[in-house]
This record gives C-alpha cells, structure tokens and sequence, in this order.
C-alpha cells in the first residue's frame, strides 16, 4: 500500500448539527476509495486527556469512527463522562446519540492503531513517553495510516524518524477547546511532501 503524505491534507469547514455553525477539521482530500468515499473513515487518539477527548470529539461531531485510547479504564470513564457532558452543552435538547455511537474506548494502542486510517498522539510533553507511543504506533499502525502528533513542544522529525515510512507523519496542533474552535496548524516532518 501507498503511504498518505501530508500533502493531502486540506482544513474544511463542515457544517455540524450540533452546534448549528461550522466546524474545520482536517480531512483527506486528495485519496477516495472506489465508492468515492474519503478514506479517512477511521481515528485512532492515542491519550484521552482535555485535548485528545476534545479531538475525538471533533473527529465524531464530523461523521468519523473514533477510538480513543488511555492507559486506564478509569481515564477512559472520565473522558466518556467529559465527552457526553460536552456534547449536552452544545446540543441542549438535540439528539447526540448518534455521534456517542461513533466513539468507543479502550487500553490498546496496538487494537486502535491497527484499525485506523489516521492516528493523533495526544499524550502529556513528555518526551520518553512520547517515544514510547511512537515505537509502538511504528509496530502496531498500518502502512498506509497517517500518523500525527498534537505536541506543542517538540519537533515532529523526533517522532518520524521512530516509524517506517516517515513521510506519513505530520504534527497536527489543535487549537483548544477542540471541538469548538476551527483551527489546526499542520507541521510536516522533513520528510513529509509539502
């Protein structure tokens, strides 16, 4: 399989009907599968802190599946109680069911990044930590996955040279709250297509 580059990439508004305005995200927008579906259908967010629930969230409210992923069921539960509370205070009396039904969670990198078209590491700046996603993210994820960090510290060449196929990483920083505000700063590695 082809890797993704960076260069397909693009930010859209899209119109979401919880909050009755738009919301940019970015979407893969050079790549459709046969049915002219776009290929990024799948998300896996590794870290379900404030950003990567609030990114989750993004990525459900814009008709994708989402994992998220955390290191403890208890963090899990508090980012689902989170996301469920945010979703009420955009919607008020609307329907979310819908977009609950696009998340699910879980304790395994390697089950969500094996499944997913796009992965964003969301872990606290900790570098050793960070290290270690992406080693496991270079074993675990597919060929042809994009894989993207949201770290506001560091270079994304030290996360790109710890995968195969460095090319498909990129830095993707959400500007936050996530779910609501429509920004995203893409940074390519050295080795990303422009």
């Amino acid at each position: 399989t082809t890797p993704r580059s960076c260069a397909h990439f693009r930010s859209v508004s899209h119109q979401g009907p919880l909050t009755g305005g738009s919301t940019t995200l970015i979407v893969w927008s050079a790549r459709y599968s046969n049915e002219g579906e776009p290929v990024v259908q799948r998300v896996a967010i590794i870290g379900a802190g404030t950003m990567g629930r609030n990114i989750a969230l993004a990525f459900a409210m814009a008709h994708r599946e989402v994992q998220l992923v955390d290191v403890s069921e208890e963090s899990l539960q508090g980012a689902q109680s989170r996301i469920a509370a945010a979703i009420a205070a955009i919607a008020g009396a609307n329907p979310v069911e819908a977009v609950l039904q696009r998340l699910s969670y879980t304790t395994s990198i390697a089950e969500a990044a094996s499944q997913a078209d796009l992965v964003i590491e969301c872990v606290p700046e900790d570098l050793p930590l960070k290290r270690e996603i992406w080693r496991a993210l270079g074993s675990t994820a597919r060929a042809d996955a994009v894989l993207a960090t949201n770290t506001s510290s560091f270079d994304v060449a030290i996360f790109a040279a710890l995968v195969p196929n460095p090319e498909r990483v990129l830095g993707l920083h959400w500007f936050n709250p996530a779910h609501l505000v429509p920004g995203v700063a893409i940074v390519g590695a050295p080795e990303t297509p422009a």
